[in-house]
């Protein structure tokens, strides 16, 4: 007998065929057979293991690495409470579309609700937070079924069909012997290709006119250089967040903050919003304005409208000419000078002895613990606006921005380090 080894060397090699490159283990004496196959695929080169001991972490490292290379990334846990460790990475990826394969060792069903140990019933654990879900056994040697199964969860995972990806659970029971075991090999079947749903969608072409601005939330590298050209092209000014990978060109604004800040902001009648944004108070309370038309650029089937006041909702857009000729030579050079002398306020707060930077932040009764997380992340953001002229297409940038998590996030550090250097925000 065999077929735990069988089901889970199926399993790696549809993960390898479909495009996974990552997997991180967080072992247990349950979950055996897929490590056994992922240290023979990890050897021969097919992929790359990173083993972590804590179930937590491990789910974050997993986020990182499929958040920094755009790529599915799966993690596998052992039975009973170790999958429950990796609800706070599903949820960060169902709110910002990261491919994430969560494979979670199972005990056989018959064994549940019999006190066994590390025993549950793991059956849709993450609930709606995953975008599909499947059950395997290994009771009897179905490879086609397995095959099947492993297919419609790595479309689901990278939104192929659906233009949603998202995490997705896959729980397999596997029945003893767990160790490498030889079993017969099936006749190969055929192989299942999936086209991508994608309905052909032209531009849509903005009227000319009204004072526009481009706002820029999280995006990926490649999406943000093509944000900070067209705005450049188009001379509309570019008001790009931290992790928006789009603070670069002519058209982005580095002390955007101070605009918003200023009666220029009374000026703009029309918002273009790609990404998530959202990041800072001032571009919440833009986005929410009732007298700005807002037009919201989105790749996925959903979309962000904190506000609530969106007019429009597009795949891509074709900027009109734009009635920002006066209003932006008016504002930018203000603008521009106020960021200067911000730089030269923080390099002499650096150097002076009685000056303090950032400055104290919230009332006596607000615990010290809490406002200094305000200051850093209030300092960080200040010195990000402030250095990009510097920093214009040096390195990609990633954020964890679907719920915006505290926890674990230095677990999600390495990201693409080992391609190129990706700066990651941990505060």
């Amino acid at each position: 007998m065999g077929n735990a080894t069988a089901c889970a060397r199926v399993i790696i090699e549809e993960l390898v065929t479909r495009g996974v490159r990552d997997v991180v283990l967080a072992p247990g004496s349950r979950s055996a057979p897929l490590a056994y196959e992922c240290f023979e695929a990890d050897r021969i080169g097919l992929l790359r293991l990173h083993v972590r001991v804590d179930e937590r972490t491990a789910g974050f490292l997993a986020l990182g690495l499929a958040k920094g290379s755009g790529a599915p990334v799966a993690v596998l846990t052992t039975s009973g409470t170790a999958p429950a460790n990796l609800h706070p990475a599903v949820l960060e990826a169902w709110h910002a579309h990261v491919p994430l394969i969560v494979i979670t060792a199972s005990r056989p069903r018959s064994m549940i609700n019999t006190g066994s140990n590390q025993t549950a019933d793991q059956d849709q654990l993450f609930g709606r937070h995953v975008r599909a879900y499947a059950g395997l056994a290994d009771a009897v040697p179905d490879h086609r079924t397995w095959r099947f199964e492993m297919a419609r969860i790595m479309a689901a995972a990278t939104g192929l069909r659906t233009r949603m990806p998202g995490p997705v659970q896959l729980n397999v029971e596997f029945s003893e012997p767990l160790l490498p075991a030889e079993f017969a090999w099936p006749p190969p079947a055929p192989e299942l290709s999936i086209a991508a749903s994608r309905i052909p969608s032209e531009p849509t072409t903005l009227p000319a006119g009204a004072q526009t601005v481009i706002v820029a939330g999280d995006c990926p590298p490649d999406v943000g250089r093509a944000i900070a050209e067209d705005a450049a092209r188009a001379g509309v000014p570019l008001l790009a967040e931290p992790s928006s990978n789009a603070r670069c060109g002519e058209a982005a604004l580095s002390t955007y903050r101070l605009l918003l800040a200023s009666t220029l902001a009374e000026g703009i009648e029309r918002v273009v919003v790609f990404g998530r944004p959202t990041l800072s108070r001032p571009i919440s309370s833009l986005l929410s304005r009732d007298d700005v038309e807002l037009v919201v650029v989105s790749a996925y089937a959903d979309w962000i409208d904190p506000g609530r006041v969106a007019s429009m909702v597009t795949d891509a857009v074709t900027l009109g000419e734009s009635g920002n000729a006066g209003w932006l030579d008016a504002g930018a050079r203000p603008i521009g000078r106020c960021g200067r002398a911000s730089m030269r306020c923080l390099q002499h707060s650096r150097t002076s002895p009685d000056r303090h930077w950032p400055p104290p932040c919230g009332p006596p009764s607000v615990p010290r613990t809490s406002c200094s997380r305000v200051r850093l992340v209030r300092f960080a953001i200040l010195t990000w606006h402030l250095l990009a002229p510097l920093r214009r297409g040096s390195m990609p940038t990633a954020a964890f921005r679907g719920l915006t998590a505290m926890s674990r996030r230095l677990s999600a550090l390495p990201l693409r380090w080992s391609v190129r250097p990706t700066l990651c925000w941990v505060i």
